[in-house]
């Protein structure tokens, strides 16, 4: 029987992006076993929820990081390939997180990574070898020595005091290796990797696209396999009844929805403005009467509890609160829990007419029901500075979400006046844009058949097998 270890540390989001979507059983199915090594503090936690035959769970203490190791992360967090990037640097420089010397660093390093390729590469290859050279964790060794894994999947490759251990020490055994990365975003021309697997599986093209652009994985070496997250949006059972949906919210089955959903990034206030601009407008008769906007908080914003307490002191007519539970992500939600909280967050999008949103990942999951998507551009409060304000993210500097409007499929609006045209056009006509949707969808949700979970684990199977 062949042996896969399989490092876990993000809780949230390798849950739910990796292992709820089952699997872990799909694994145990195909006749491996099944090593999860997490933090110690966590270990009853998967052992109740993945303890069966075939799996077993290892504990481990967050690692002490040799001195050289941690400065080679903080020296690689500086390394960018796109000059886009140097906006944010300067986002970050204000907002008071980048220190002056550092964010002369960045751009420094942005510039000559940006338009050398050969520098890029140079120095990616440095780290490679310095990687394998120093990096040693006496607890990592005592895993391999008592599994003795015929194969590694890393699902968080940026999380450098965790998989990464882990890789390192699977190379220096000449073990093969699988690695991913949490979200479609996370492999953009940002910070380079600090170590390589042997072969990628990603979610989508773009991802591929990104892979081998800015990270010098070879074509063969990355694998499409989808998104297993995204399986749970294609599950039937999970879609509630519209009329059913409604009641729940308290909303009469004549409505119309337009689902706003929070960035969990800004202030609450400034996302409630929102809300009531929208109010103000359906008042006016600016927007169909039977129009209601469902407000999403984001359940991991740490101001949701106070963004919650704050709506409702308002008085809305036309707007409702999503039942949303403010959640704390480095906390292991049950089984349960997720799937009820995914099961909210899909029938929002679902049973909506158009999303509205400064900015969230949400898009590609609205565009995965095929949703007229709207981006805010702009802030009702003008005293906000133009680096920390809604229109920043839009103006061609923010990779995630300048590459998301190039496809087409998202209307982006700068204005209260924009904004209310786009909302009746889209209320009157939902295939406005939808070629571009399509072409977003297809780009960055990748496959979309119900079968991500069980691909991924083909691969790792395959993989596993000819160790």
């Amino acid at each position: 029987m062949k042996t896969i270890l399989v490092p876990i540390k993000n809780v949230k989001l390798i849950h739910r992006y990796f292992f709820r979507s089952g699997l872990v059983s799909l694994l145990i199915a195909g006749g491996t076993r099944v090593v999860l090594l997490v933090r110690d503090t966590e270990r009853s936690a998967y052992e109740n929820e993945f303890g069966k035959a075939g799996v077993a769970v290892a504990g481990m203490p967050l690692p002490w990081l040799p001195l050289t190791y941690r400065i080679l992360t903080r020296v690689a967090a500086h390394v960018f390939r796109n000059p886009r990037f140097i906006s944010f640097h300067f986002l970050k420089y204000e907002q008071g997180v980048l220190p002056f010397f550092q964010l002369c660093l960045r751009i420094i390093l942005t510039l000559v990574f940006s338009f050398s390729r050969r520098a890029a590469r140079l120095a990616q290859d440095f780290s490679h070898r310095t990687v394998l050279r120093i990096l040693r964790v006496r607890r990592v060794t005592e895993i391999f020595d008592e599994y003795k894994p015929d194969a590694v999947f890393l699902p968080s490759l940026h999380d450098a005091d965790w998989d990464i251990t882990v890789l390192a020490e699977a190379r220096r055994r000449k073990i093969p290796t699988a690695g991913s990365v949490r979200v479609w975003s996370s492999l953009g021309p940002g910070p380079f990797l600090l170590s390589h697997p042997d072969i990628l599986l990603v979610g989508s093209k773009f991802m591929k696209e990104m892979a081998t652009r800015d990270h010098f994985f070879r074509e063969d070496q990355v694998r499409v396999t989808g998104f297993p997250y995204f399986d749970w949006f294609l599950k039937k059972e999970l879609v509630l009844a519209r009329e059913d949906f409604l009641r729940s919210l308290g909303i009469g089955s004549d409505r119309r929805l337009v689902l706003y959903a929070s960035s969990g990034v800004f202030p609450y206030e400034r996302e409630i403005r929102f809300a009531e601009i929208f109010e103000e407008l359906v008042k006016n008769r600016l927007l169909p009467e039977n129009t209601v906007m469902l407000f999403r908080t984001h359940p991991y914003y740490s101001g949701a509890k106070d963004e919650v307490r704050e709506f409702q002191s308002r008085n809305f007519s036309h707007v409702v609160m999503a039942p949303v539970v403010p959640q704390n992500p480095k906390h292991i939600e049950s089984p349960e829990e997720d799937k009820e909280d995914l099961t909210r967050l899909l029938n929002s999008i679902y049973h909506s007419s158009v999303l509205l949103t400064p900015g969230s990942t949400v898009f590609v999951e609205a565009a995965i029901f095929e949703k007229p998507m709207i981006a805010l551009a702009f802030d009702a409060d003008t005293k906000v500075s133009y680096w920390n304000s809604f229109a920043r993210r839009y103006d061609g500097s923010s990779f995630e979400y300048g590459e998301l409007v190039r496809s087409g499929g998202i209307r982006v609006v700068k204005s209260v006046a924009d904004l209310t045209d786009a909302l009746n056009c889209y209320l009157s006509d939902s295939s406005l844009n939808a070629e571009g949707r399509k072409r977003l969808r297809e780009r960055f949700a990748g496959p979309l058949d119900g079968r991500a979970t069980e691909r991924l684990a083909q691969e790792l199977l395959s993989f596993a097998t000819r160790s």
